[in-house]
């Protein structure tokens, strides 16, 4: 989702690339790149317990309990 939003945006011919990598304790990690000639510049989220995402899923639960039968996303939870 993030490189798809980046590449809309972006005005070059260039397009983001994605890679994963998982070990040791690290539950997820997402980082963002912006690399230069020169600099780089980088936006990181690292998860160290699932309970992070777990607190996501039930504030998701909590909104979809009271709507309409529809198509809901992340967004409609701001």
């Amino acid at each position: 989702m993030l490189s798809n939003n980046i590449n809309k945006k972006c005005k070059n011919k260039h397009k983001i690339n994605i890679s994963s990598i998982r070990g040791g304790n690290l539950v997820g990690e997402h980082s963002v790149l912006f690399l230069g000639k020169n600099e780089t510049i980088e936006i990181t989220h690292s998860a160290y317990s699932r309970d992070i995402f777990i607190e996501g899923a039930l504030h998701a639960a909590k909104f979809i309990i009271t709507k309409k039968n529809g198509l809901y996303g992340m967004n409609d939870l701001a």
